[in-house]
């Protein structure tokens, strides 16, 4: 009995010093600094969807707008589920014999590679040098199945203005794929001042929906739509911030 209560409290006491992946500030001037305030949930609410989140010495933004249907329509609301390098937040629908039928999910990770050529071009604003790569890709079907429908577009988006490329693609249901799949990607990069290395924050936007749903979701997917979900990330665009540090 000594030894599950001594085993009890060691796990107890690592779980509680365990140092939390996400942190949550509650304004700009908060948002810049090394510490904060320990996020206390997985699971956000209404209340708490206003607090600005940072991920490690990698980034800071919003979450995707939440709405009160969310929590009430949907089988699964909002979850968060953190990795090495950025974290997922998702909310689905799901159906017994189905699975996933209706989902939003936004994927945020983050890298740190040389500063190359291309970087440079983002930074100057050279779009002709940069579309003639990326456009490259446009109506090609890649392994997985995606077809870029949207070609690699230049955008300004976040606190400091950053250079960020931007796409969108398609999947259809076919195969191994039993939902349709459309992706918004955005890449923001912040270069170091010697310009050496750059950060970027990877951002997907990932709309899935099965072909036929029952008559009970029609309205459901009429409000969650891949339309309704980049308009509730826009403010985490806007709220953008890559931290300093390579």
């Amino acid at each position: 009995m000594k030894n599950l209560l001594f085993l009890f409290l060691v796990l107890f006491f690592s779980a509680c010093s365990s140092k939390p992946s996400l942190t949550m500030y509650k304004n700009d001037a908060q948002m810049i600094l090394d510490g904060g305030l320990p996020m206390p949930f997985f699971y956000p609410t209404m209340e708490n969807q206003e607090y600005i989140r940072c991920f490690r010495n990698s980034f800071c933004s919003l979450f995707p707008e939440f709405k009160e249907n969310d929590f009430k329509k949907m089988s699964h609301p909002w979850s968060i589920m953190t990795h090495q390098t950025g974290y997922a937040i998702s909310i689905n629908q799901t159906i017994d014999n189905k699975g996933i039928v209706l989902s939003y999910s936004v994927n945020i990770d983050t890298t740190i590679s040389p500063y190359s050529e291309g970087d440079k071009a983002l930074e100057e604003k050279d779009e002709e040098a940069l579309k003639e790569y990326y456009n490259s890709y446009v109506g090609k079907r890649f392994g997985n199945g995606d077809i870029v429908t949207i070609p690699s577009n230049i955008k300004h988006y976040g606190k400091e203005d950053y250079g960020c490329i931007e796409s969108e693609s398609y999947r259809p249901a076919i195969g191994k794929y039993p939902v349709e799949t459309n992706i918004k990607h955005i890449s923001c990069g912040k270069s170091n001042p010697q310009k050496t290395k750059i950060k970027r924050v990877n951002i997907r936007l990932i709309y899935q929906k099965f072909p036929s749903l029952p008559e009970e979701f029609e309205e459901l997917v009429k409000d969650y739509t891949y339309e309704d979900l980049k308009q509730r990330a826009q403010r985490m665009l806007d709220s953008l911030y890559i931290k300093d540090g390579w």
